[in-house]
Parts: C-alpha cells; sequence; structure tokens
C-alpha cells in the first residue's frame, strides 16, 4: 500500500459510486498522482487483484468501457487506515 499514488487513488474512488477509467486516469494525471497510463493501470490491477477494487468490463458499447468501484472489502480497509493516528 505504499505505492506512490494508491491512497490518493483510493480514496478518490471512494468518494464516488463507480467511476470509468478514463475519469481515473484524468483525476490522477491532472493532479500529479502519477507520470503514466501504465503507472494508473498497474495500480488499478493491483487493487483489483487484492479485492479492494470491483472492475466491470461493459462490452455492448464501442469502444469497450471499464469501470471500477470499492468493494467491500475495500471499504472496510479504507475506514481502517483512516482511523489510524499516525
Amino acid at each position: 500500500m505504499s505505492k506512490k499514488g494508491f491512497y490518493d487513488i483510493f480514496e478518490y474512488l471512494m468518494k464516488h459510486e463507480s467511476m470509468y477509467y478514463n475519469e481515473i486516469l484524468k483525476y490522477a494525471q491532472n493532479n500529479k498522482i502519477v507520470d503514466s497510463r501504465a503507472s494508473i493501470t498497474t495500480m488499478l490491477n493491483w487493487m483489483v487483484s487484492f479485492g479492494l477494487l470491483e472492475r466491470h468490463e461493459i462490452t455492448d458499447v464501442r469502444p469497450m468501457r471499464t469501470k471500477y468501484n470499492v468493494s467491500k472489502k475495500g471499504q472496510s480497509a479504507l475506514n481502517k487506515i483512516k482511523s489510524v493516528d499516525l
């Protein structure tokens, strides 16, 4: 969880019910959280693999779109992170 920008992206997703990949990418690039498209893709894939995010592929439109939302496990993890007093 120490990956650069992880918390910023995770918290941003938590504030929204669900978001498309391009919306997340635009937020990350505009706020200089990541330097490249590959960085955000790697981060999102990592969060999905650990069950923190759910990925939904929308294939009935062209081009295909990918939507993400924070899973229940992700919500619990983020609440625990926020409750820790540093």
